[in-house]
């Protein structure tokens, strides 16, 4: 298909209403500029915007058709075309992919396009996170949607978490973190199989669980308690603990006290 010129293909492909759209995309990737200067004498501009898109796709090196559509296009021609760029050029050259999206700001095209080259920023090491970080502290709202607790506690102002389409709570970190009483989880190690912590007298009222296994039992403090008057209620618990460690709430933390269960489950 490469060494066919438009018109062999043309007599080969049958008439229909996509035919137009699948020379177009051939000759993009074959003669990307004779078909620009083509598409640049329509003078209709609706479908001058619709074949710029097709050009777009077709065009195989996005960094080239980036800085073409930068030297050719303005208005409703160069949104029409980034628009259809953003996930090659965000693989191919991340800096001009940002470069394209500064350009797209306050267009109608910005949304869409952001999105095309988050997640092809994405699959460039790290480059989606700090495209994120860097649009984020430009004033750009952002909504990051993850799997990995970790991405959302590093990237994000504001964290929702939602578990079978239902949200379950809202805020910042901080503020998440708080729902688990305080700042500190004490995480008590040992063999805890037959343990049954509401058989323990007053353990309830001091402390709430947030995850219990047949090894390991994490807790916060009801209420404001010095962390050593806790530690102290812990040892003396009427099972045998091998270890108490503090940790600062994490984010798994949180899910794990709304859900009950681990996200990967």
């Amino acid at each position: 298909m490469p060494n066919l010129s438009r018109d062999t293909l043309n007599g080969l492909l049958p008439d229909g209403p996509s035919k137009n759209k699948l020379l177009d995309l051939a000759e993009a990737n074959t003669d990307p500029y004779l078909l620009a200067n083509r598409i640049l004498a329509v003078t209709d501009p609706t479908e001058r915007a619709s074949r710029l898109g097709i050009l777009a796709q077709g065009w195989s090196n996005s960094e080239s058709s980036a800085e073409w559509a930068r030297q050719n296009l303005s208005g409703a021609d160069k949104t029409a075309f980034y628009s259809q760029v953003g996930y090659n050029l965000a693989e191919q050259n991340p800096q001009a992919a940002l470069q394209v999206l500064a350009e797209l700001k306050g267009t109608d095209a910005y949304a869409s396009t952001f999105g095309l080259m988050i997640r092809g920023l994405a699959q460039v090491n790290d480059q989606g996170q700090q495209a994120a970080r860097k649009l984020g502290a430009e004033g750009t709202a952002i909504l990051y949607t993850t799997h990995y607790l970790e991405e959302a506690e590093t990237l994000c102002s504001r964290i929702g978490i939602i578990d079978h389409g239902k949200l379950l709570a809202e805020g910042t970190l901080s503020e998440l973190q708080k729902r688990l009483g305080g700042d500190q989880l004490f995480v008590l190690e040992g063999n805890l199989q037959q343990a049954n912590p509401d058989d323990w007298p007053g353990f309830r009222e001091r402390f709430r669980i947030i995850q219990k296994s047949d090894h390991q039992l994490v807790v916060s403090a009801q209420n404001s308690r010095h962390p050593s008057e806790c530690l102290r209620d812990l040892r003396e618990l009427p099972v045998r603990v091998e270890n108490v460690t503090l940790k600062r709430p994490s984010l798994n933390d949180v899910f794990l006290q709304l859900t009950g269960r681990e996200l990967r489950e």
